[in-house]
């Protein structure tokens, strides 16, 4: 598997465009770089949720490769938290109270179709394979409260996220400094609420991110004068974020991985304002990401149903283009939908 993964960072080396001594990306965080990015960490995904699913060998690059998925952990959602807060911040920047009083339909209940409808087809598939959940177990599922052998978390974290920034901005008339200061005690309660309910920890753990994403919409042309001066600044910005992200390694707990979070989001930040990714693969991971992260699943399940998981190699190419070809048709499906029901 490891042949894989550095095949893939191969891949995403070759598509790296440098933007030149003492120059810098003004538009490192436009939709198209973001996207690009988040492909990056959907296939990343992939390769996290595929261990799960096959048994890897003891050989010396085995054992490399599942220390590196292992560590990856729920870093592989950061950005997308990231990007999701900081494109609503931007977004509310630009449209101002109009675009939050739209968010209940482009936003939750979109979102919120969505997910059920996959629900639906693991419903389908748990009939199909044969494999038994309780009534409430499957109810509490279409919330993404609980899972069917899909993933949920993440879905269940962005749609109460949604939430809290629909109420954050609407009480204040959409004034994005009062309602950033209300979605941060909000979103505190909201962590704090999971922990009580015993919920795991990666149920809240990168919901900060979220937050991060806020407040870097709200100070990044500040930020952006003082790191993009000139490259030594760049450049030691990017080494102390690459120290406290290594630091943050050596400890464990929730806040500390949250600081974890920021450093290695600074990472990626620092990067994007050298480097670009033009690469239409990524792109395309990228434009698929809610479909590629909800239906994986359903190949991998599968697969591994036909004994295919005892060649995890064949396992992973082939969860890997069934879970593209299904993507794509479940993207056509949920357009036409949106354009039907929701009127897009």
């Amino acid at each position: 598997m490891i042949f894989f993964l550095a095949a893939f960072l191969v891949v995403c080396l070759c598509s790296v465009r440098f933007a030149g001594i003492g120059k810098f990306n003004e538009d490192y965080l436009s939709k198209v770089n973001t996207t690009t990015i988040n492909g990056i960490f959907v296939f990343l995904v992939l390769f996290c949720h595929s261990r799960f699913y096959v048994e890897l060998g003891t050989e010396f690059y085995d054992s490399y490769y599942l220390s590196f998925v292992g560590r990856l952990g729920q870093l592989v959602v950061t950005t997308f938290m990231f990007f999701s807060g900081y494109g609503i911040i931007t977004s509310i920047s630009a449209k101002g109270f109009p675009y939050v009083k739209k968010m209940p339909k482009n936003r939750i209940l979109t979102l919120f179709i969505h997910f059920d409808i996959a629900v639906a087809l693991y419903m389908i598939l748990n009939l199909v394979l044969d494999r038994h959940f309780s009534l409430k177990i499957n109810l509490l599922s279409l919330v993404a409260w609980e899972s069917i052998g899909n993933s949920n978390w993440y879905i269940f974290t962005i749609l109460a996220l949604y939430i809290v920034v629909f109420l954050s901005y609407a009480v204040c008339k959409g004034n994005k400094y009062i309602g950033t200061g209300i979605a941060t005690v909000l979103t505190i309660i909201l962590v704090y609420v999971l922990i009580l309910s015993g919920k795991p920890n990666y149920f809240y753990n990168t919901i900060p991110c979220f937050v991060f994403g806020i407040y870097y919409g709200l100070i990044k042309e500040k930020i952006d004068k003082l790191i993009m001066r000139n490259d030594l600044v760049w450049s030691l910005c990017l080494v102390a974020a690459v120290a406290g992200f290594l630091i943050t390694q050596k400890y464990s707990g929730n806040i500390v991985f949250a600081a974890g979070c920021a450093f290695f989001l600074a990472i990626i930040i620092l990067l994007s304002m050298k480097l670009k990714l033009k690469n239409r693969f990524l792109l395309f991971m990228g434009n698929h990401v809610f479909s590629v992260y909800i239906l994986q699943r359903i190949p991998m399940a599968v697969l591994q149903e036909m004994g295919i998981s005892d060649y995890p190699h064949l396992f992973f190419v082939l969860s890997f283009a069934i879970t593209i070809v299904i993507a794509i048709g479940f993207n056509k499906l949920l357009a036409a939908l949106d354009k039907k029901l929701l009127k897009k």
